[in-house]
């Protein structure tokens, strides 16, 4: 008896203990494949230099981050900067920034000029201007169409999306956590009017290339991965709201969402920073979709398939009924708030991310066996432990003996 005890609390302690081994390597198996992903897109950026040009190489300089609109249109600027340099092998010049996308003069210089890159049919000049006349730029063979090519290192170095603490405060709740971006602003001005002032003295008319994805497609994104909340990122307004920004307030004001609804409108910075930390990733239509596709998501939804290094993108179709003409008009609205969205469907699989797996989860089959068949064990054990003390107390107190007692003889006696 004393043996089987002993045999047993082994047993016991032999299973606990692989639990917390199992639990400790699959924390430690997720924390690794986030420092693998961002070592992977953080590689250094080879390409730096402090020269001045390259004699006989195309020059590319940007000489101030201005012009060309608001902040996302002089982000997507930089990009084709780059984008250009690369393809064309050139010597690139960038005015120094801050984390605001402040400038100064002091430039920073990269030399692609020894870059093995097969570009046909790439129509190649010098160019020099602000960020404006990059944003307007178009040149044969060159057009930017998701950045996927070897100086994006360089872009997140620059940009500052490498640096240590750059998601440092950012999407810190316990449970699955879907970021969406609300594209609200200048596009949705107040009383559906077709005019704006946010950034201008003068009225400027809405941009017609901006229809929005309806409330149905931020539905469908939330129904594939069902999230513990929801953080809505949009820009700092109470004129310029987006109806869906609004539908979503009324939703979490009366307690009747399922996941929990939470809404960001800070500085540009720390909104960028959220969408660009983001795990799971919901896109607008918006110039931000070339600088989050430079993010760390692991899972992407978006109106359109594009790659994205280390993710999965998905696409949610949706009728661009305003394709070309989005006018904020009341009937826009209305649209936008009972259109319907198609099916959740996967793009294809980008072939440079080997750390691409459905909802940005890494799952080792094996790892799973394992667990599984710890726990069935766990189990078993402890139900035989469970059966063994409620059995006892009816045991106590007996003798097993091999002697059958002896009838008595005669008659009972009487007192």
């Amino acid at each position: 008896m004393a043996s089987t005890k002993k045999k047993h609390k082994l047993h016991k302690i032999v299973l606990f203990y692989l639990m917390w081994l199992l639990i400790v390597v699959a924390v430690l198996e997720v924390h690794a494949n986030l420092y693998l992903k961002h070592r992977l897109l953080c590689k250094d950026c080879i390409y730096l230099t402090e020269q001045n040009g390259v004699p006989g190489a195309y020059s590319v300089h940007v000489t101030s981050l201005k012009g060309g609109g608001r902040t996302g249109n002089i982000v997507t600027s930089v990009i084709k900067a780059f984008h250009y340099a690369q393809l064309c092998r050139g010597f690139l010049q960038l005015p120094r920034v801050t984390s605001t996308l402040e400038y100064g003069t002091q430039g920073v210089k990269f030399d692609f000029t020894k870059l093995q890159l097969d570009t046909p049919n790439t129509t190649c000049i010098s160019l020099k201007g602000n960020s404006g006349f990059f944003f307007r730029l178009e040149i044969q063979g060159a057009q930017y169409k998701g950045f996927k090519g070897v100086a994006s290192e360089c872009i997140r170095w620059y940009l500052g999306i490498c640096n240590s603490d750059f998601c440092d405060g950012t999407n810190k709740f316990e449970g699955k956590t879907i970021v969406a971006h609300v594209r609200q602003g200048d596009i949705f001005p107040p009383d559906f009017s077709q005019t704006y002032h946010i950034d201008s003295f003068f009225p400027q008319k809405v941009n017609k290339h901006y229809d929005q994805p309806p409330w149905s497609y931020y539905l469908a994104a939330i129904q594939e991965i069902e999230p513990n909340y929801v953080i809505f990122v949009g820009e700092p307004t109470n004129t310029h709201l987006s109806p869906i920004w609004l539908a979503a307030h009324l939703l979490e004001r009366h307690n009747i969402s399922k996941p929990k609804f939470l809404f960001q409108s800070g500085s540009f910075e720390h909104d960028v920073k959220t969408l660009m930390c983001a795990e799971i990733l919901v896109e607008s239509h918006s110039t931000l979709q070339h600088l989050t596709s430079l993010g760390f998501a692991s899972t992407v939804f978006s109106h359109s398939c594009r790659t994205q290094p280390f993710a999965q993108v998905f696409q949610i179709n949706f009728v661009h009924k305003y394709h070309m003409k989005h006018t904020n008009s009341r009937a826009e609205w209305v649209d936008l708030l009972l259109m319907e969205s198609s099916n959740v469907s996967k793009c294809n699989i980008n072939p440079d991310s080997p750390l691409l797996t459905d909802h940005g989860k890494k799952c080792e089959p094996g790892l799973v066996f394992v667990v599984v068949l710890l726990f069935c064990l766990y189990i078993i054990e402890m139900s035989h432990y469970s059966r063994g003390k409620r059995l006892k107390p009816h045991f106590e107190g007996l003798q097993i003996t091999d002697r059958v007692p002896r009838m008595r003889q005669g008659p009972i006696p009487v007192k």
